[in-house]
């Protein structure tokens, strides 16, 4: 039985419903996506590991529920096609209700190594630099950053991530219900400096 985790439809400025969720490349199995994208109901649909035989298994589908792609490559976006939308330096820009909304779908390197752990470090460096310039760029703009961070919100590197962001930024990944795909004792990563566990790739 193929478990489908998604991060419960979140609803912003005035009800626009936004849906997201890493399908996991290799997922086999769309009519699982297809039956929970009918129960949320969304108005903006963000993906990552969107494979290609998602894609191909999902095109018509999503078509037939009024839905139009905004995005690129493995993270894509979808919208409703009444809704106004554009791809905007990498992010995703939609018009409602007279507001700009601007999401920012990203998705790291898995720290299943030391190696791997640097890289997604860089990543997130990157990602909060972005959101900051662009926050400059767009300063009248609601902005919201979401995807796969591959860190666990209870380690330090995460606590990095969110004051790079900026401590006015509201955070609610720890009020999202803890889902992990991976087993965490088999992915965990030693930290040499303070002999304990250093971060868990949790999505």
């Amino acid at each position: 039985m193929y478990d489908f985790y998604a991060v419960p439809t979140q609803e912003f400025e005035g009800g626009l419903k936004v849906w997201y969720s890493n399908l996991f490349v290799r997922n086999p199995y769309p009519d699982a996506v297809k039956a929970s994208i009918d129960k949320a109901n969304p108005d903006v649909i963000l993906f990552v590991e969107y494979g290609d035989y998602l894609k191909q298994e999902t095109k018509d589908f999503l078509a037939s529920r009024g839905f139009v792609p905004v995005g690129f490559s493995q993270d894509m976006a979808f919208v409703r096609r009444d809704l106004v939308a554009s791809n905007v330096s990498g992010s995703i820009m939609v018009r409602w209700k007279g507001r700009r909304i601007i999401f920012h779908l990203q998705h790291t390197t898995s720290p299943t190594s030391e190696e791997n752990m640097e890289k997604r470090n860089d990543w997130l460096d990157r990602i909060a630099s972005s959101v900051r310039t662009m926050t400059k760029v767009y300063p009248d703009a609601v902005h919201i950053l979401v995807g796969d961070f591959n860190v666990s919100p209870w380690s330090r590197y995460y606590e990095e991530f969110q004051a790079d962001l900026g401590s006015e930024r509201v955070n609610q990944t720890r009020q999202i219900p803890l889902l992990t795909t991976w087993k965490p004792y088999l992915n965990a990563i030693y930290d040499r400096e303070t002999g304990g566990l250093m971060d868990i790739p949790w999505r």
